[in-house]
């Protein structure tokens, strides 16, 4: 997209906060997995609001020096939408190709679709109409924008080498508890004790 066009890097702000909400996914969201979350069994909720904190963390900077406010009801607001964005999305899809087909039953799906999104406008326009639902923040310069984000990376860069693990952590090693027998022709002959194979598990 940039070859095509480069400002979008310095004009386009909808490229900007999607860019760096991308970005927040790929580099925050795997050390809120691995310092946080624990065991198979965690909740899927946990999973949206993992990686909304993620991409709240990430386009931060880009929201104070170019809008001047910061959502208190953002993380809330994402958790509650998310899981319904994919269901949305591939409802809309199906109504558009139904529609090529009969409009009467892409109707029927466009009606379900709908639904969906009813639900997203009216989750999103019921926060934003609480009192508390942003805080205005004082004109914040580009400088102070690139240092938020140096401070973010410096973050990062902590938390990755204090929360990271050995890449065999979880692994143990185990030896046979029994000699096992290695067949060579006619003959057969057992392994010594410290020859005993070693397994990872």
């Amino acid at each position: 997209m940039l070859v095509l066009n480069p400002y979008l890097l310095i004009y386009d702000i909808g490229f900007q906060l999607s860019f760096m909400a991308t970005l927040g996914l790929l580099l925050i969201t795997p050390h809120f997995e691995s310092t946080i979350v624990t065991g198979a069994s965690t909740l899927r909720v946990a999973d949206f609001f993992y990686a909304t904190l993620a991409t709240q963390i990430a386009v931060l900077p880009l929201l104070l020096y170019h809008i001047g406010e910061v959502s208190i009801v953002a993380i809330v607001v994402n958790v509650l939408v998310l899981p319904v964005v994919p269901l949305a999305m591939l409802l809309t899809f199906i109504t558009g190709m139904i529609a090529f087909a009969s409009l009467s039953l892409a109707s029927v799906a466009g009606f379900l679709a709908n639904i969906s999104l009813v639900y997203i406008l009216f989750v999103a326009e019921w926060f934003a109409r609480l009192p508390f639902a942003a805080i205005a923040i004082p004109e914040f310069s580009a400088r102070g924008m690139l240092v938020l984000y140096g401070v973010i990376a410096g973050a990062l860069f902590y938390a990755k080498g204090r929360f990271a693990s050995a890449p065999l952590a979880d692994w143990t090693i185990e030896s046979e508890l029994q000699n096992p027998v290695v067949f060579s022709g006619e003959k057969t002959t057992g392994c010594e004790e410290d020859q005993l194979p070693k397994i990872f598990r």
